[in-house]
């Protein structure tokens, strides 16, 4: 039993080299936050190491979908909604694992949108839920939370919310300043693509897109952050 326990752990740390060989390639293709994928494959590798192995090869194949996708639509412009955000709930069980498991969250989509039918800019929503989790939630102390929910917003467009219940905006950048090895530097550079990315589709459909971002107050103490973005509504003829 030993034996069979050390080939799986051996086998395991195999797969993980050849993960962070992949991982090495998506972050010179697609800038995703190098500080993520470390924390990633470090978390799976020490589930490894103290022989979670269950628990290691659930988020290594989450880890390895998530880079097939990344991989798979790299060169698309837009993909389905549906896509987007299978892609999207991947990236955020990894970033739960980084963190413990220590928050809760969910996903709402309302009846009338057609995700396999509606497309969407790719990975336009990650920057905003990792801002959310990586500097609204990671430094809150008790019960941590945040949601996505998708409407229509108008006939041509749809609306996204996220809501986090974290530390806010000015504390998160106090604390970003305060660190030398935070990324905020990543962060301000995404969401500055974003912004601009979402600015090019308003020019180029014709349609409302933006996004805002404020914080949530309760009795003067701030409760949470709230994004709110206006995507311009595709539909496959438009592309």
């Amino acid at each position: 039993m030993a034996v069979e326990r050390a080939k799986q752990v051996e086998n395991k740390l195999l797969q993980l080299h050849g993960k962070m060989l992949e991982a090495k390639f998506m972050n010179l293709r697609l800038q995703m936050n190098p500080h993520f994928l470390f924390n990633i494959l470090t978390s799976i590798q020490y589930l490894i190491i103290s022989n979670q192995v269950n628990k290691a090869t659930k988020y290594l194949n989450i880890f390895s979908r998530f880079l097939r996708s990344l991989l798979n639509f790299a060169e698309e412009t837009v993909v389905p909604l549906d896509e987007e955000l299978r892609i999207l709930e991947m990236y955020i069980e990894l970033e739960s694992l980084c963190l413990d498991e220590s928050f809760i969250w969910n996903v709402t989509l309302s009846d009338e949108i057609e995700k396999e039918e509606v497309l969407v800019p790719f990975m336009l929503l990650q920057p905003f839920v990792e801002n959310a989790i990586n500097h609204g939630l990671m430094n809150k102390t008790g019960e941590k939370h945040f949601h996505i929910s998708l409407q229509e917003n108008d006939e041509n467009s749809l609306v996204c919310i996220i809501q986090d219940n974290g530390i806010g905006r000015e504390a998160a950048a106090k604390i970003s300043r305060d660190n030398i090895f935070s990324s905020s530097i990543h962060e301000s550079k995404a969401i500055k693509i974003i912004s601009e990315r979402l600015e090019l589709l308003q020019q180029k459909t014709g349609k409302l897109a933006g996004f805002t971002m404020e914080d949530l107050y309760e009795n003067g103490i701030v409760a949470g952050t709230r994004v709110r973005i206006i995507i311009p509504y595709y539909t496959k003829e438009e592309t």
